[in-house]
């Protein structure tokens, strides 16, 4: 295997410039802003191994207790999804009391979030080093988040996580789903629900061709994943689309659908990569990127606000007023989301071009990040600028 060693970056270097603004972060690629680089890429983000490992880590502690359920039933990843649930939920609360109170105040803001999901102890220490590092690069929101980072699968665990959370937000809406499947076709929760099940299928299928001794047979069945998987991201691509341009757009519901699909091509891209396909990966990531684009990229706040606002308040008035400040700050994460999202995707594939110019294969790369057990997220150095 290729070593790494030269074209790694330190996570510390990242940290002192995006802290110090010599450094920005947009999505899963970190460019220099300022200085005689300005606008040229300093290093690509990579989910590793090391971050599937400690949610696990966290799973393996509630499934003990017994109290970790996921919506597939099953409780070793019923624990890694609370697991990541937990780690996400902590890096939120951690990042939103250092903004509002202080960093004093970050233990209480901690213990709170135990006490309300009371099921484990729970302690931001006890994540180690790793969660710590994707916090202060500012992108643990975006890692465990369905978006995450660069190819951004680095385990079944972790994958079966975010698929379980965004099938979650999808069944939260069940209530509504009989009454929008009347008007609009395949929006339906049984259907959902296949599909989910098939995709984690595929994600299965793509972790056990790891472990394949035959080279030949594990490209054979990642090339499958990466050719049946198609046929659900472009189902949950109709359904985003579908109620988008409903009247009125149901964007709350569209938002999960468009993490399905954003999910899915993950898996395709992964597939492919692992196939050293890089032309393949190239164009699937680039065609799932124009996808997310197209259906969020046009939505900002100006479209989310009149969609909260109560249609018996006079506009003009003073509790018109009072509404739209509270429409435009209840819509602010949503539209956040959407841009980090975009961002993501569009930058999943980034590497590929420099790894070809050093001579190493995607697989090498994947390799490298799945093997990683120290850092939650590896920086690959372009060098070149």
């Amino acid at each position: 295997m290729t070593n790494f060693a030269t074209l790694m970056t330190a996570p510390t270097k990242a940290i002192t410039g995006l802290n110090d603004g010599s450094l920005r972060q947009v999505g899963a690629v970190i460019r220099w802003a300022a200085g005689p680089n300005k606008g040229k890429i300093f290093a690509y983000m990579q989910e590793t191994g090391a971050l599937e490992r400690a949610v696990k880590t966290v799973g393996k502690s509630l499934s003990k207790g017994g109290t970790a359920t996921a919506t597939t039933g099953n409780p070793a990843i019923g624990a890694v999804t609370v697991a990541s649930d937990l780690l996400l939920q902590a890096t939120q609360a951690v990042q939103g009391e250092v903004i509002r109170r202080g960093v004093k105040r970050v233990e209480a803001g901690v213990n709170r979030l135990e006490e309300s999901m009371g099921r484990v102890e729970f302690k931001l220490d006890g994540l180690g080093k790793g969660v710590q590092t994707l916090q202060q690069l500012g992108v643990a929101n975006l890692a465990l988040g369905a978006a995450g980072l660069g190819v951004s699968l680095v385990g079944f665990g972790i994958m079966n996580a975010k698929l379980n959370r965004v099938q979650a937000s999808i069944q939260a809406f069940a209530d509504r789903l009989d009454t929008i499947s009347d008007k609009i076709d395949r929006v339906r929760q049984d259907m959902i629900d296949q599909d989910f099940l098939k995709i984690h299928s595929l994600v299965q299928l793509y972790e056990e061709a790891w472990a394949h001794s035959d080279r030949g047979r594990a490209e054979l069945q990642w090339h499958g994943v990466a050719q049946e998987a198609r046929t659900y991201q472009d189902r949950f691509l109709h359904r985003a689309r579908q109620l988008l341009t409903a009247y009125p757009p149901d964007i709350a519901l569209a938002d999960p659908m468009i993490d399905a699909l954003t999910l899915t091509g993950s898996l395709r891209v992964s597939a492919l990569m692992a196939c050293n396909e890089s032309a393949s990966a190239r164009l699937v990531a680039d065609e799932a990127s124009w996808q997310v684009e197209s259906l969020t990229g046009v939505i900002g706040l100006a479209d989310l606000v009149p969609l909260s606002l109560p249609e018996q308040v006079e506009p003009g008035s003073q509790d018109w007023d009072l509404a739209f400040t509270a429409a435009t700050e209840l819509a602010r994460p949503m539209v956040q989301k959407m841009r980090e999202r975009e961002a993501a995707v569009a930058t999943r594939a980034a590497p590929l071009d420099l790894l070809e110019s050093r001579g190493i294969s995607p697989r090498e790369w994947l390799e490298v990040a799945r093997s990683e057990t120290e850092q939650p997220v590896l920086l690959l150095s372009d060098q070149r600028g």
